[in-house]
């Protein structure tokens, strides 16, 4: 796939996972710049597919939920073209109220987590779902 500068970037396989090699890799931080409240989400996520972005890494605490929630519009209509990751146990799913930067990792937690996280990226499946800190 084209890189920026012309050549071409190296895919790389984890597994059954193919992604952009690490140097077209992006990260969730980036991303809300790109769909920036009142840009064009459409646009945004047909720059990242033309860039040949095919790894997006992301996580609950980021946000908190805003960058799955932007990730999610973003892979809208290419989920079978990237690999998402993203990351639990930096919000705590316990009670009425969400409490961010409380390290959580109970099996519960975890439940919530996956949960919330498959609805905000709007998708059936996460490729790589992991803990962002150990308890």
């Amino acid at each position: 796939m084209p890189h920026r500068h012309g050549h071409t970037a190296a895919s790389r396989r984890y597994g059954h996972l193919s992604s952009c090699a690490p140097s077209s890799v992006t990260s969730s931080r980036s991303l809300p710049r790109a769909l920036a409240p009142g840009g064009h989400d459409g646009s945004a996520a047909r720059r990242t597919g033309r860039r040949g972005v095919t790894h997006i890494d992301t996580a609950e605490i980021y946000g908190p939920f805003h960058s799955e929630e932007l990730v999610g519009r973003a892979i809208k209509n290419r989920r079978d073209q990237v690999v998402v990751a993203t990351k639990f146990g930096l919000v705590s799913h316990s009670g009425r109220e969400h409490r961010v930067r409380v390290t959580d990792s109970s099996s519960a937690n975890v439940r919530a987590a996956v949960e919330g996280s498959l609805e905000r990226l709007g998708t059936d499946h996460i490729d790589l779902f992991y803990q962002h800190r150990v308890d």
